[in-house]
């Protein structure tokens, strides 16, 4: 890790890209938008898909849609 007391630009640096960050999420959230969506849905499970598939070959799978 680099030390940042001997690079202090290097800080300085990151503090104004930390702050132009916040500065854009206040600008989304001005605007009403949902910042970070969670809007993925599950259809299906891994052991149900397991107990279907796990006697399957790869290229039997691979041919599978």
């Amino acid at each position: 890790m680099t030390d940042q007391t001997q690079h202090p630009e290097m800080e300085l640096d990151e503090n104004q890209l930390v702050a132009e960050r916040y500065r854009k999420l206040a600008a989304i959230r001005e605007r009403e938008a949902v910042v970070f969506p969670n809007d993925f849905r599950r259809t299906h499970w891994a052991a149900d898909l397991h107990a279907v598939h796990d006697e399957d070959s790869k290229e039997a799978l691979a041919d599978t849609p």
